[in-house]
C-alpha cells in the first residue's frame, strides 16, 4: 500500500484521533518541507505499530525479495561500516528472525555524539509494539525543532539505545548494507543478499550531514 497524506489523516482519524491536530500542525505551509517530513516521519511509526509489517520509503528501489530476506539465517557485515566498498571476507553470524519483534537498519556513514544511528528508511515490525508509539510521544513536544531530533533518526536512534538497554524491546539493527544501500556513496555494486537500495537524494534543508569522504 501506498500511504499519502489523505490516507494517512484517515488513518489517524481511526486509530489515533488524540494526534490529529498535532500531526496537522506539522506543516505550517504547502511547500513546507521540513514539516512534510515530520508528518510521514510521525506517520510511519503509528502504522507500522497498529499494522506491523514492512515500511519502506518510496526513494528506496527493491533488489530482492523479503522472502529470500527471511529464508537466511546468516547476517552479513555486522562490523562493517563507513566504507565505500565491502571487503573481500565479510564477517557473518547467524541470526533468528523470529526472535525479534523489528528490524531497523544502521547508517552506513550517519553518527550522533561519535555513535551509529539508525535510519527510518525501512521498518520491519510486528503489530502492537509500544515502542513505535513512544517515539511519538517524545517527538510531540520536540515538533518544533529539527526534523533529526523530533521524529527523526537521531530521536530514533536515542529512544531505541535507552530501550534496548533497559530489554524494554527486542530489536535487531542490520548493517546497512541489507536495506540502506546508498548507490551514490558506494564504489561497487550491492552484494547478492542486498534488498533493497535507498537513493536519498533528497534534502529537507536541516540534514546538512556530510559523509566522511566530503567533509
Amino acid at each position: 500500500m501506498l500511504w499519502d497524506t489523505e490516507s494517512i489523516a484517515h488513518f489517524l482519524y481511526r486509530f489515533f484521533p488524540q494526534y490529529v491536530q498535532s500531526w496537522h500542525s506539522l506543516r505550517k505551509h504547502e511547500r513546507d518541507m521540513q514539516g512534510l517530513v515530520k508528518q510521514v516521519d510521525m506517520a510511519r511509526y503509528l502504522i507500522i505499530q497498529i499494522y506491523g509489517g514492512c515500511y519502506f520509503d518510496t526513494d528506496t528501489e527493491p533488489t530482492s525479495s523479503l522472502e529470500k530476506f527471511w529464508d537466511t539465517d546468516i547476517m552479513y557485515a555486522r562490523a562493517v561500516r563507513g566504507v565505500r566498498s565491502l571487503p573481500e571476507h565479510l564477517p557473518s553470524h547467524h541470526v533468528d528472525w523470529s526472535s525479534y519483534d523489528f528490524l531497523l537498519s544502521a547508517d552506513n556513514w550517519g553518527a550522533k555524539d561519535n555513535l551509529s544511528t539508525v535510519t527510518n528508511c525501512a521498518i520491519l515490525s510486528i503489530p502492537g509494539v509500544k515502542f513505535w508509539q513512544q517515539v511519538v510521544e517524545h517527538g510531540l513536544p520536540r515538533k518544533d525543532g529539527k526534523v533529526l531530533t523530533s521524529f527523526g533518526t537521531w530521536a530514533l536512534t536515542d529512544l531505541l539505545r535507552v530501550a534496548k538497554q533497559q530489554k524494554l524491546v527486542r530489536a535487531l539493527v542490520l548493517p546497512s548494507f541489507y536495506f540502506n544501500w546508498v548507490p551514490h556513496h558506494m564504489d561497487q555494486d550491492p552484494p547478492e543478499w542486498n534488498v533493497c537500495l535507498h537513493h536519498n537524494d533528497i534534502s529537507w534543508g536541516d540534514d546538512k550531514l556530510k559523509v566522511p569522504w566530503q567533509a
